[in-house]
């Protein structure tokens, strides 16, 4: 994973193992200012890491550009994109600078089988390209965009850009794609073929289409553009415009992404409140005037097969998006709609991570069937998700931002921190849920007993649910019908008492301890204890009396 530490503000490397117990390496480079924002590893797991620098001292080793683009600026908050290769063990392979002396960064890198590493991001002028390519500089060609101006070193107008590196960090091809306005590439990737696919967001209606199934520009804030760049980056074999009246990525922060699968189906995610939807699909049609969540599916040659929208009626972003084996398409982001207008998906296919989402924003992590028609999982547990991928076996590894989020026995680290990652198997498994999640009992004597109260524990998965024990804390009982397992699609029942031997206020916990992903599950038991009035007898020493034929014999003993 790869991003910015707060505190240096240099960029991170960590590299954690399987179970995410240890750190296998960490790393940083050192700038000034600067972020990762984008991740890839090849399959001897060399660590590809693109973002931006501001600084003219950062790491370099046989780079292709090994001085800061922005080296004789008198500004010095002007960023230049960077590349950098590192070893399974963190040791770095090569590192570059990309970039001209405008304002460059790096948003998104791929690498193919051979590690060939793939580059997109935002550029300005005189960023580095090769000869031949499809795009040698910026496009400020008229069309709306002529109020582009240049200001402190910086055109306001930046075009996306492409770049190819070899595996020893030699360039391969560099160009330009975009038009006259606003253009930033967000996305990126490669078949085997050695094809680019490119995903971003445009405000020039003299983007480069070819082949498009949109070729004009229709949204008043850009769209989304889907374009294939052949192995040479010497032309485009398809590049097509995708929106509708307005694409909330670009500068507002939203991002776009791509991914293929083993057939060379396209998938994108991204932001769009009116995105062109299919019919049948799992939420065709959007709320008016807000920002949702999509993922549209495309054929190799760039024809449509489906479009829908992803999450409720409010603001909602796509920051990742990775295939499984299936073609099932695993979505990460980040929402403001507080949890009220998002999709339910069966309670086996959801998952709580912790985190209340009710009345503010958060993250949500979301997969969607292949045919785009059904939503398999969905939670909006998190605060943010901003990354995810894949493994050989379908196991997602989501990264984002934390709040209060519920963590694994022996992780690295279980306290609350600037970022998460969560690893999560669709393999069947059991799931529990279990509502109240808080017990007040009120005021109770020591001595006496409460009235019981019920908690509900539901297995929600598909696998069998198996406890090691259910326990409550030292002033309360229970009893309950769950035996030592449940089944999943069912329920059973803890009645939970509280009779107190302390006074004052209790606070204490019902814990179940099991097989489900977090092990270990708590509901808070409250209440409050006060001294009881001693419990006197008239009849001393007096057995029970059986039946009201007893009664006259028994007056008789007491007098």
């Amino acid at each position: 994973m790869t991003g910015q530490n707060a505190t240096t503000r240099n960029v991170f490397i960590n590299k954690l193992n399987a179970d995410g117990t240890a750190f296998l390496y960490t790393t940083e480079l050192v700038t000034s200012d600067g972020a990762g924002a984008a991740i890839a590893v090849d399959p001897v797991g060399n660590a590809y890491i693109t973002g931006f620098t501001e600084s003219n001292t950062f790491p370099t080793l046989n780079a292709f550009q090994p001085v800061f683009g922005n080296a004789n600026s008198i500004f010095f908050n002007i960023p230049d994109a960077f590349v950098t290769k590192l070893d399974p063990t963190g040791a770095l392979v090569y590192s570059t600078y990309l970039g001209g002396p405008g304002q460059d960064g790096g948003a998104s890198i791929a690498v193919d089988a051979a590690g060939n590493a793939f580059v997109v991001g935002s550029a300005d002028r005189n960023f580095p390209t090769s000869p031949g390519a499809f795009q040698t500089s910026l496009n400020q060609a008229g069309g709306n965009g002529i109020n582009c101006f240049f200001i402190n070193e910086i055109e306001n107008c930046t075009d996306g850009f492409v770049t190819k590196f070899s595996p020893t960090g030699e360039l391969i091809y560099s160009t330009y794609l975009g038009g006259g306005n606003i253009d930033s590439a967000s996305g990126v990737a490669i078949d085997a073929g050695g094809n680019a696919y490119v995903v971003g967001h445009t405000e020039s209606d003299t983007f480069p289409v070819k082949n498009a199934i949109q070729p004009v520009l229709t949204g008043i804030g850009g769209n989304m553009f889907l374009t294939k760049v052949n192995p040479t980056g010497t032309g485009l074999i398809f590049s097509t415009y995708f929106g509708g009246g307005f694409d909330s990525n670009g500068d507002t922060g939203g991002t776009n992404r791509v991914a293929l699968d083993p057939a060379g189906n396209i998938y994108v995610a991204g932001s769009s409140p009116d995105i062109p939807t299919s019919p049948g699909t799992l939420q065709p049609n959007p709320g008016a005037n807000t920002s949702l969540a999509f993922i549209t599916k495309f054929a190799n040659d760039g024809s449509l097969i489906y479009s829908t929208h992803l999450t409720g009626n409010e603001a909602d972003t796509a920051n990742g998006l990775a295939l499984d084996s299936h073609g099932n398409a695993i979505i990460a982001g980040s929402s403001s709609s507080g949890g009220t207008n998002d999709p339910v998906p069966p309670p086996s296919a959801s998952l709580d991570l912790g985190q209340s989402c009710v009345g503010g924003s958060c993250g949500w992590i979301a997969k969607v069937s292949a045919d785009g028609t059904t939503l398999l999982f969905f939670t909006e547990t998190i605060a943010s998700g901003n990354g995810v991928a894949i493994d050989s076996s379908d196991n997602a590894y989501v990264v984002g931002a934390p709040n209060s989020l519920i963590t694994t026995p022996g992780v690295l680290q279980t306290t609350n921190g600037p970022g998460f990652i969560t690893k999560l198997s669709f393999a069947p498994a059991p799931n529990v849920a279990f509502a109240p999640k808080t017990l007040t009992f009120g005021s109770v004597a020591t001595g006496r007993s409460s009235n019981p109260q019920s908690v509900k524990i539901t297995n929600n998965g598909d696998a069998t649910l198996t406890f090691t024990s259910i326990t409550v804390g030292r002033d309360f009982s229970q009893t309950n019908d769950c035996g030592t397992s449940i089944a999943g699609g069912t329920s059973c029942t803890v009645n939970v008492v509280f009779n107190p031997g302390q006074t004052g206020t209790i606070n204490e916990s019902l814990t179940l301890t099991d097989d489900a992903i977090t092990k270990v599950q708590t509901i808070a038991l409250n209440g409050s204890a006060f001294t009881g009035a001693a419990r006197y007898s008239l009849l001393p020493n007096l057995t029970l009396v059986r039946s009201l034929w007893e009664l006259p014999a028994l007056l008789l003993r007491l007098r």
